[in-house]
């Protein structure tokens, strides 16, 4: 039985993309994404004095003092991605990209993922 439980949420998000044909042959594009978000829990709280026994490998204090934590999610990510199509024959199409990503967490929970990168690819594509 829960005594108590509450959540709260809160996200933004902004995109922007931009694609230019300054010839037939030749695309230039971008886009950029900010993103942050923050998620809570407030007292979760379980009632065992009803149960007959405690499940096996369950300890309620442990999982009232983990589960309350696990949802202070508090993050935000940038990400900026550029590149260029060229056409150089009908079916044959070589592109460039190169981007940046930067990913925040202030309340991690299983994995910390903050961090920087930075890539760069080129490719050929065969279009049919």
């Amino acid at each position: 039985m829960f005594d108590d439980v509450s959540y709260k949420t809160t996200t933004n998000s902004f995109f922007v993309n931009l694609n230019v044909f300054p010839t037939e042959v030749v695309e230039v594009y971008g886009n950029f994404l900010y993103y942050t978000g923050t998620a809570s829990s407030f007292d979760i709280n379980l009632d065992s004095s009803n149960l007959i026994r405690q499940p096996a490998g369950m300890d309620y204090d442990l999982f009232n003092d983990v589960v309350a934590g696990y949802s202070d999610i508090d993050l935000n990510q940038v990400s900026l991605v550029f590149g260029a199509n060229y056409r150089f024959v009908d079916s044959w199409l070589v592109n460039v990209m190169g981007g940046y990503n930067d990913f925040g967490d202030d309340a991690p929970y299983l994995f910390d993922m903050t961090g920087r990168r930075f890539y760069f690819q080129v490719g050929a594509s065969l279009i049919f």
